[in-house]
């Protein structure tokens, strides 16, 4: 999947010291540049959709200039449905805020610079499009297209669009059931689930056409210390969690301080509900119980 921003943490200019061994990468746009792993080893069975289900981690991203294994990424893969989000290294240390509105300017940056997508996907002849329908930094950057193949180190994603590989390790290949929910307000739910976990993005559809990145947006309230432009920039949120008790349990979000509390009534999702309760918290770390409906695709 298209990276969109490249995030702070351990990332190393390959000008330094990642070019070693490994293998040349030739991406359709016709640039090499070296990468970890083994190409040579891949097995050569085209990839299908049903080779993508489950959830999945990322082990590095590399570009022609960057090489990164310290963000943590995650995606989940239903039969339809999509929810993939990335934390920047740092993110963690401010679980124990009691709000994001309690985070100082650096940190509220660095929580800008994670990312999160949620919408459609789609496999035909191992090339593997993800289109986005909610989209945590605000305004995409062209197609997210990628060629995946399967390597005796993981499933190697190579991009068509945009210059990177990633590498992605499965976690658990069990399908996850899915929905797609809205509320009267116009926000949207991408939510996957299976007995025991989940991967939920919340957003604005309309944020895909802004011109201004969720990072650019805020910088400029920082600069004006204008918390209620904060509090619109971060209205949103992807995270996964597990399911215990009945109940989904936050375990990484782009609201790191909502780790160990629940989002949602489990019992709603295994029973088919056509409408579920979700449990949001604001900029501000007020809580309030929405109801989302099911949505068309």
């Amino acid at each position: 999947m298209a990276f969109g921003t490249l995030l702070a943490g351990n990332a190393v200019l390959l000008d330094t010291d990642i070019r070693h061994g490994g293998f040349r990468v030739r991406n359709r746009g016709g640039n090499n540049y070296a990468a970890p792993g083994a190409r040579d080893n891949a097995v050569k069975t085209p990839v299908e959709l049903s080779d993508t289900y489950g959830l999945w981690h990322r082990s590095w991203l590399q570009t022609p200039s960057v090489y990164d294994n310290s963000t943590h990424v995650m995606w989940m893969q239903a039969a339809e449905l999509h929810v993939d989000m990335r934390l920047p290294e740092g993110v963690r240390e401010m679980e124990s805020a009691s709000s994001l509105a309690a985070l100082n300017s650096s940190q509220l940056r660095l929580l800008a610079a994670a990312d999160g997508f949620a919408g459609k996907t789609s496999v035909t002849d191992s090339i593997c499009t993800w289109s986005r329908r909610i989209n945590f930094q605000g305004p995409l950057k062209g197609m997210d297209v990628g060629e995946l193949k399967q390597t005796t180190e993981g499933l190697l994603e190579t991009g068509l669009y945009a210059n990177y590989n990633e590498l992605w390790q499965h976690v658990d290949n069990e399908k996850p059931q899915e929905r797609l929910l809205s509320d009267n307000h116009g926000r949207t739910i991408v939510i996957l689930w299976t007995e025991t976990q989940f991967a939920l993005g919340r957003g604005w559809s309309g944020r895909i056409d802004h011109n201004r990145s969720l990072r650019e947006h805020v910088d400029f309230a920082l600069g004006r210390q204008d918390q209620a432009a904060l509090a619109r920039a971060f209205d949103q949120e992807f995270c996964f969690g597990q399911i215990e008790d009945g109940r989904g349990i936050v375990e990484h979000s782009t609201q790191p301080m909502r780790r160990g509390t629940s989002v949602f009534d489990a019992t709603e999702l295994f029973s088919g509900a056509a409408s579920i309760e979700f449990s949001l918290v604001d900029f501000f770390g007020e809580s309030t119980k929405v109801k989302f409906k099911s949505s068309r695709r």
